[in-house]
């Protein structure tokens, strides 16, 4: 029993040890995995949209305006109308419109604090979130206009690497830092596949090596001789019916 005991333990150990290289290893992939995105996928592409009118002040109107997810990527673009005369002149207070503040994409960095409409006057803000098969890294930058061709500036939380010409426009190029939401559940998600690759060496060479015993007629847990026993006197493991050594010996 002292046998099996200890056997159990290194079990339990290999167990434990994997786990916590699986768990220190699915953060590092779900980032791996957004930067691919990242790096790869065309901005341009986009899913449904939603829109809405976030606040109004006395400097003019806020609007948001977000992409679903297509291809591992989210978008939310901030942009505003400022006051010209008589032209939008609000009525009351500033005003900040929950509801429509709540539908924002949780991973958006400005959606606990969005811009003054003055802040993204004349541009848009652009916040692009990334990963699969939730969004957990994200960065944001301004175009200095309406067009996939005007200039960008200001690109932030981000690792710039430039900027590349991709479906006729000109895109940002950049590792995103921001972390998400996301980033918990992705990194649950690839810890378990880490993990489950991480036991299917370990359990096709116990296999092989039980195999490979009970064919000699050895214990398969602990290799001990199981000639003339029925039960193994070194770990108390039931004596197995030895297999033949091929098929021809089982014939004879």
């Amino acid at each position: 029993m002292g046998e099996r005991g200890s056997k159990r333990r290194s079990i339990a150990r290999r167990l434990l040890w994997r786990g916590l290289v699986a768990l220190a290893l699915g953060p590092v992939v779900a980032v791996l995995v957004a930067w691919g995105l990242a790096l790869t996928t065309d901005q341009q592409s986009s899913g449904a949209s939603s829109s809405g009118v976030v606040a109004r002040t006395g400097k003019g109107v806020l609007e948001a305006r977000w992409y679903s997810a297509r291809n591992g990527m989210e978008r939310v673009y901030w942009e505003s109308t400022l006051n010209v005369g008589s032209t939008l002149v609000p009525t009351g207070p500033d005003k900040i419109d929950v509801q429509t503040l709540a539908r924002v994409p949780r991973w958006s960095t400005l959606r606990g604090t969005p811009p003054a409409p003055e802040d993204v006057a004349g541009l848009l803000r652009i916040e692009v979130g990334w990963g699969w098969p939730w969004v957990a890294m994200s960065y944001r930058y301004d175009r200095m206009g309406t067009s996939w061709t005007s200039p960008i500036k200001n690109v932030r939380r981000a690792i710039p690497l430039g900027e590349r010409t991709l479906s006729a426009s000109t895109q940002v190029r950049a590792l995103p830092l921001a972390p998400g939401p996301g980033l918990v559940a992705n990194s649950l998600v690839f810890g378990l596949g880490v993990f489950v690759l991480l036991l299917l060496p370990w359990g096709l060479l116990g296999w092989s090596r039980a195999l490979h015993r009970r064919r000699r007629g050895l214990c398969p847990t602990c290799g001990y001789d199981l000639a003339g026993v029925d039960r193994c006197p070194e770990c108390g493991e039931a004596a197995p019916e030895a297999l033949p050594e091929s098929p021809a010996e089982s014939m004879g």
